[in-house]
């Protein structure tokens, strides 16, 4: 039986970019983004990077170090 099954794409078809960072009146920060992606933390840029469980656009967090860095990756 031969045939073709098209089934629509799921994804985003955007990049993912940040659009913005905020910082809150209590300390904590909102990060947003575009793009759908996973977003990923580290206390350095060379890593080690971890994703950040249940984060979804807009994110609220209130930082825990001097020094942490971001990332969003497909």
């Amino acid at each position: 039986m031969d045939y073709l099954a098209f089934i629509p794409y799921s994804g985003s078809s955007e990049p993912a970019k940040f659009t913005g960072i905020t910082r809150n009146a209590n300390g904590s920060l909102t990060i947003t983004w575009t793009g759908g992606g996973k977003l990923q933390a580290a206390p350095s840029l060379s890593g080690p990077w971890t994703d950040v469980g249940g984060a979804a656009s807009p994110f609220t967090v209130t930082p825990s170090a001097d020094a942490q860095f971001a990332r969003i990756v497909q």
